[in-house]
């Protein structure tokens, strides 16, 4: 029995571009699902928001405690740092408030479930294709509408 041949350097390449470009149209096909029926993308929103929430949550929660171990010790830079913690505190608060009133939006969207979707998919995975991945440069350039009433003519 012959040993097995190696691959080429070229030849892992290709497949690596090819695998990645199989993993990119999953990811375009299962975000244009979402983005085309009314129900997911609100309800999909709304757990972005969720997420949100939480990390800020914890975000404030470990701001605070660097404002307490801050808050007594003397001197110009220390009441800077402060100033600046407190700063960033305050607009991480602001942030999260309006999480939470873009969050209550997309919840109440969801309820009650309406699946109603936008037709041809294929119309907006394109679209997708297009804006959230790089073009290959070895591919022809093609005009990019701006928006999807463009692409339907």
């Amino acid at each position: 029995m012959s040993p097995k041949r190696k691959s080429t350097q070229h030849e892992r390449k290709l497949r690596q571009a090819a695998k990645r470009r199989s993993e990119d149209e999953a990811i375009i096909e299962d975000t244009a699902a979402v983005f085309t029926c009314f129900y997911e993308i609100a309800r999909d929103y709304a757990d972005q928001c969720e997420m949100s929430r939480e990390n800020l949550e914890a975000d404030i929660a470990y701001n605070q405690v660097a404002c307490e171990i801050w808050r007594d010790y003397p001197g110009p830079r220390a009441e800077q740092l402060l100033a600046a913690l407190a700063d960033h505190l305050t607009e991480k608060q602001r942030h999260i408030e309006a999480i939470r009133e873009l969050e209550a939006r997309f919840e109440a969207l969801t309820t009650p479930p309406l699946h109603e979707h936008l037709d041809p998919v294929e119309l907006y995975q394109d679209l997708i294709r297009r804006r959230i991945f790089p073009r290959d440069p070895e591919s022809p350039a093609t005009p990019t509408p701006t928006s999807v009433r463009a692409l339907r003519r």
